[in-house]
């Protein structure tokens, strides 16, 4: 996909480069004859007073700084690499490109080592150099710092907030989907979409993964909406563990589920929970397709066949608009190491939540002039942002209201023989925002 495109009124770039050579011509004249020292008189030449006032340079270029809370040195420093990977890139992209006119783009981070304690601190370092954009890849960052951010006027765009983080609706934005409309949409694609969804009674369903706000989230809802479909589903529990990697409760717990949501890092649940003999269908999210890598190295594809994706904006190599755009950047600026940040998984499809915080940015900047940037404007561009798909369908919004930006999506499936993810239908699926 074009940047371009993606923008609601597309840009034309206007104008070109003049060279202009200016050759001074030295007239020498010569005189009847040579004087005593052999050398010519020069001319002199007229001297041209000025008409007018003197040309004023250019203006410089407007500096817009997205500030990163990130995790460079601790336990998900790994899982934010290709993130901030595509936060680069995406703003050398715009850059080059001139696709925000008199603006140049700059990303500083400040490293949490995933240590809560340091949000505050790691907030206040960022503003104080001056950063106008606050981006948050971490988890839990959105929930400490919003009262921040609303206090002091500024905007947040996280990749990882949950709908309690973004309630009432404020300053803080999510260029994705939340773990909660997550769960409503995948359990209710399974009960109306899936060839295995049980024909003889509702599906036992469970859940399983460390105690991290994205996963408790994540569960909540899954819990929340087979309460509200008794009819569909029959809920068998959530097993949360602190960082563990041995899940023999778990595994025994969920047994005899039809469907179970594995843990984000999910290669020792599916290793043992298929070892014991037991065949539920695992489901998940963008954030387990993020450690799809991880399975790769275990060599357990065959163990995750047919297992169902949602919350993926695109996947390698897929076709959509989505992945052409993402790949794009990737063989553009990382073209020596693209095959392997692909085998890791979906962290570098940020990309796509990268572009929209910096298609906000651009649309701020056309409403009131590079001069005149504040967060205010950012806020306005932020509330009023939409995207369109070529085929003219909404994929993705902001409103008044409205806080995770992502309307529709599609879904995706492991492939056990073929060692990759597939999309299951060329359609998008609406996300579901209630149980």
């Amino acid at each position: 996909m074009n940047a371009q495109t993606t923008r609601n009124i597309s840009k034309t770039l206007l104008g070109c480069l003049s060279l202009i050579l200016i050759v001074t011509i030295m007239i020498t004249g010569c005189g009847e004859g040579d004087d005593d020292n052999g050398t010519v008189e020069p001319t002199k030449q007229p001297t041209v007073e000025p008409t007018g006032e003197p040309t004023s340079e250019p203006a410089e270029d407007v500096v817009i700084t997205i500030g990163s809370l990130t995790d460079l040195t601790g336990a998900s420093a790994g899982a934010l690499e290709p993130i901030e990977n595509a936060l680069d890139d995406m703003v050398k992209y715009y850059n080059e490109e001139n696709l925000i006119p008199g603006v140049e783009l700059k990303a500083i981070r400040y490293d949490t080592s995933y240590d809560p304690s340091k949000y505050i601190s790691g907030y206040q370092w960022l503003k104080e150099r001056d950063t106008d954009v606050f981006f948050a890849p971490s988890p839990g960052v959105a929930e400490i710092i919003r009262p921040r951010i609303e206090e002091d006027g500024m905007v947040l765009f996280s990749l990882s907030a949950t709908r309690e983080d973004l309630m009432p609706p404020g300053r803080v934005f999510l260029p994705a989907t939340i773990p909660e409309d997550n769960a409503f949409t995948l359990l209710n694609w399974l009960a109306e979409n899936d060839q295995d969804f049980p024909e003889d009674g509702p599906a036992k369903i469970g859940a399983v993964g460390w105690s991290t706000p994205y996963n408790m989230a994540l569960h909540d809802a899954m819990e929340e909406y087979v309460e509200a479909h008794t009819d569909q589903f029959e809920w068998m529990g959530k097993y949360h563990t602190e960082r563990s990697f041995t899940w023999g409760p778990e595994v025994r717990a969920l047994k005899d589920c039809d469907y179970v949501m594995v843990p984000v890092v999910l290669t020792n649940f599916v290793k043992e929970y298929r070892s014991e003999g037991h065949t539920a269908k695992f489901i998940g999210t963008a954030a387990q397709a993020g450690f799809i890598g991880l399975v790769h190295d275990a060599n357990l594809w065959e163990q995750i066949d047919g297992m169902v994706f949602f919350g993926l904006v695109a996947w390698w190599g897929d076709g959509t608009e989505e992945a052409d755009f993402m790949e794009e950047i990737l063989y553009r600026y990382r073209a020596d190491r693209a095959e392997d940040i692909m085998r890791q998984g979906s962290g570098y499809g940020a990309v796509d939540g990268i572009q929209q915080v910096i298609e906000i940015i651009a649309n701020a900047v056309e409403a009131v002039g590079p001069e005149n940037y504040n967060s205010d404007a950012l806020y306005e561009a932020a509330i009023s942002y939409s995207q369109i798909t070529s085929s003219g369908e909404l994929r993705a919004s902001f409103s008044e209201t409205k806080r995770s930006s992502l309307d529709r999506l599609r879904i995706y499936e492991a492939d056990g023989t073929a060692k990759d993810l597939f999309l299951m239908s060329d359609e998008f699926f609406p996300v579901v925002h209630e149980p």
